[in-house]
């Protein structure tokens, strides 16, 4: 219990400590869904690591490339939810559009949930190495 609140104070000082330019860029606007994702979830998850790559300069870079990674890993699990839940030839047009949907759900649901995870892993690892 005790741990987990010095965990909780520890990523709340990491937070504060972000420059505001890089916790609220103005540059997310007109960035792709994907980009604006990573960044919450790095603000929320790992504040460190958008500190650092911010005062490196490459944060805004490190965003675009990921978010052509994630497109294109978004379209791969659509695909791999259509050959898994192939569709009937004489479905309705309501009938496709809700499977596309579920395919679109299904490719968001599973980066959302990898992209969390991922960014959770290197954090503990950061802090892992920070203890030693």
């Amino acid at each position: 219990m005790k741990q987990t609140q010095s965990q909780e104070a520890d990523l709340q000082e990491l937070q504060l400590a972000i420059p505001l330019e890089a916790s609220m860029m103005a540059v997310l606007e007109p960035m792709g869904y994907w980009s604006r994702t990573l960044h919450s979830l790095m603000y929320e998850s790992n504040p460190q690591m958008m500190l650092s790559l911010h005062q490196s300069g490459t944060l805004t870079s490190y965003l675009n490339e990921q978010e052509e990674i994630l497109i294109d890993r978004a379209r791969q699990l659509e695909k791999e939810y259509r050959k898994l839940n192939p569709l009937n030839r004489e479905a309705t047009h309501l009938v496709r559009a809700a499977w596309n949907n579920q395919a679109k759900s299904f490719a968001a649901e599973t980066l959302l949930s990898n992209l969390s995870l991922q960014i959770q892993t290197l954090r503990e690892e950061h802090q892992g190495k920070a203890k030693h």
